[in-house]
């Protein structure tokens, strides 16, 4: 990445990206709604409702992966002792 028209490239890149995301944003205040429920209509709570569910996603499916998945460091090894064998690398 030492060529400098491709950091340049991507600093244009970075900067359109965030005006597509302040205008989204900026849309929000303004485009009409038709709420079902009172929090439909609050500004911005569909962008938080997503930030939050994929931060819970994120936290849960971790949590899941180190209680369930994972298994102790030593764990084949102490299923082969107890076993007799020999460990063989």
């Amino acid at each position: 990445m030492d060529n400098p028209n491709k950091k340049r490239i991507l600093r244009y890149r970075k900067y359109f990206f965030c005006l597509g995301f302040l205008l989204v944003a900026l849309f929000d205040f303004f485009l009409p709604r038709d709420p079902f429920f009172w929090f439909d209509g609050l500004p911005g709570f569909y962008s938080m409702f997503g930030l939050v569910s994929c931060v819970l996603t994120i936290i849960i499916c971790k949590a899941l992966g180190r209680h369930w998945l994972m298994v102790r460091e030593d764990y084949y090894d102490v299923k082969d002792q107890e076993e007799g064998g020999e460990h063989s690398d």
